[in-house]
C-alpha cells in the first residue's frame, strides 16, 4: 500500500573507488542489508505500528560510517538498527514527540556504538546521522556529523542541517570561507558523530534544524557526503527542479555523482510531499 502523504525513494551505492559500502539508511522501516552487493534501492513505504495498525511518525535517515575496514559498516548498521527499534517502540506506545524521539535515539545509538568501539579497540569507529521526522503537517530535522538535509520549495533549495566539522566551526568564526576550505582536510574532520569519545565539554549533541510546515510539492533530500562532496548545491537544486517522481530525482542525483567519479559511497533519500 503506497504511503498516503509522501512519494519517497532511496538509493545507497558503493561508488567506483571504495571496496565496501559504509553508508546505511532508514526509509520509514526499511534498512540496507550490508550483505547486499554494491547497490540497493527502496521506495514508497508507509510505517504502520505492529500493535495498533495505525500510522505514526514517518522517519527517514542517512548514516555514513567511519573507522575503516568493517568498522564503518558495523557502526552505520548499528545506527539504523537502533533507529528501527526506537521507531517501533514509539509507535507501540503511541508516542509521537519528534524532539523526544531524536534525543532518545541519539543517546541510545551513541552509547551502543561507543561501547562497540571500545570492545573492538577501534579508535575512530562511528557514524554520522541526518534524521527527518514527519509528524502531521510538520517536518523536524536533526543531524550529527556531515550528512546533510535539504528542503526545496518554489524551486529554492535550502540546507537545513549543519555540518559538524572542523571546517564549519572555522567558517562560523570567520577564519576561512567555505569556498576556500572545500578541499581542505578539515572539511572531512568531524567534531561530532555517533560513537565519539565524550567528556563534560564534548558531547554527542545533535544540531536541530528549524521546524518546517510542509506543503504540497515540497521536496526533502537527505544525503551522505558521497553526494554533497561530488555535486554543488546549485547542481543538486537544478536536478530536483526538473521535477518528476522521487525515484526520478534520486536516480538522477546518484547518476550524476557517479559520473563525477563516484569517489565515495553515495546514499540519497528523496521525499516529495504529495498533492492533497
Amino acid at each position: 500500500m503506497p504511503n498516503e502523504k509522501f512519494d519517497m525513494y532511496a538509493i545507497t551505492e558503493i561508488g567506483y573507488v571504495r571496496k565496501n559500502n559504509e553508508d546505511n539508511l532508514y526509509l520509514n522501516g526499511a534498512m540496507y542489508d550490508i550483505e547486499d552487493v554494491n547497490h540497493a534501492a527502496f521506495e514508497d513505504i508507509p510505517f504502520v505500528s505492529p500493535e495498533s495498525g495505525e500510522k505514526h511518525m514517518n522517519i527517514f535517515a542517512v548514516c555514513d560510517g567511519m573507522g575503516g575496514a568493517e568498522h564503518g559498516e558495523i557502526a552505520s548498521e548499528m545506527a539504523v538498527e537502533a533507529l528501527s527499534r526506537l521507531h517501533k517502540k514509539y509507535a507501540e506506545q503511541g508516542n509521537n514527540s519528534p524532539a523526544e524521539f531524536v534525543r532518545e535515539y541519539i543517546d541510545t545509538a551513541q552509547k551502543s556504538i561507543a561501547a562497540e568501539r571500545e570492545r573492538r579497540g577501534a579508535f575512530s569507529m562511528g557514524s554520522t546521522v541526518v534524521l527527518a521526522c514527519f509528524k502531521g503537517e510538520s517536518a523536524f530535522i536533526a543531524n550529527l556529523g556531515d550528512s546533510r538535509a535539504y528542503h526545496m520549495r518554489n524551486s529554492v533549495l535550502s540546507r537545513i542541517s549543519k555540518d559538524q566539522t572542523e571546517l564549519q566551526y572555522m567558517i562560523e568564526k570567520g577564519e576561512i570561507t567555505e569556498e576556500i576550505g572545500q578541499d581542505s582536510p578539515m572539511a572531512n574532520t568531524l567534531v561530532k558523530f555517533l560513537g565519539m569519545k565524550t567528556s563534560e565539554s564534548r558531547t554527542a549533541s545533535p544540531y536541530f534544524g528549524r521546524k518546517i510546515d510542509i506543503a504540497p510539492r515540497d521536496v526533502f533530500l537527505l544525503c551522505s557526503d558521497g553526494l554533497s562532496g561530488m555535486l554543488s548545491e546549485e547542481e543538486m537544486g537544478s536536478i530536483i527542479k526538473k521535477g518528476g517522481t522521487a525515484k526520478d530525482m534520486c536516480e538522477s542525483l546518484v547518476s550524476q555523482a557517479l559520473a563525477r567519479g563516484g569517489h565515495d559511497n553515495i546514499t540519497v533519500i528523496v521525499i516529495k510531499v504529495k498533492e492533497a
